[in-house]
C-alpha cells in the first residue's frame, strides 16, 4: 500500500491513510475518472473516499485531470518516455504488483498503437 500512497496527491493520500486496517486488507479497486468521484471497492462494496476515510460516492473527492496528471507523472517518476511500452498496452505496473489500467486516445501509426494520451482516467487493482 506505501507504493499507491507514494503516487497520490496530499487529499486523496489523507483519505486513503485514515483507512482502517479491516478495509485495507479488503481494498480491492481504486478507481479514478476525471471529473467523477474516487470510487474504492472494498470487500465487493463501492464508497467514496473523503478526508477521513471512506464514504458515500456522491460526497466523495472529485477527480481533475490535475489529480491525474500528478499521479501518472509520479508513477512515472517524472518520465512517462520511459514507460513508453507499458503506455501501449493500456496499463502500468507499480512496486508491490498493483496493475493500474488506463483510460484515453490511443494513437495508432500504421495501424499499430504508438502510444496512449489524453489519460482521463485509472483503475488501480490492488
Amino acid at each position: 500500500m506505501k507504493a499507491l500512497l507514494k503516487v497520490m496527491p496530499a487529499k486523496l493520500k489523507r483519505g486513503l491513510s485514515a483507512l482502517s486496517e479491516a478495509d485495507f486488507k479488503q481494498l480491492q479497486e481504486i478507481r479514478l475518472r476525471v471529473g467523477q468521484p474516487l470510487i474504492l471497492k472494498i470487500g465487493g462494496n463501492e464508497f467514496g473516499l473523503g478526508d477521513e476515510g471512506i464514504c458515500k460516492l456522491e460526497w466523495g473527492h472529485k477527480i481533475s485531470k490535475q489529480d491525474i496528471s500528478d499521479i501518472l507523472h509520479c508513477m512515472s517518476n517524472f518520465s512517462l518516455y520511459a514507460l513508453e511500452d507499458e503506455l501501449r498496452q493500456g496499463f502500468l505496473t507499480l512496486e508491490g504488483g498493483h496493475r493500474v489500467g488506463l483510460v484515453g486516445k490511443v494513437v495508432l501509426e500504421s495501424n499499430r498503437i504508438k502510444t496512449l494520451k489524453y489519460i482521463s482516467g485509472m483503475n488501480i487493482r490492488i
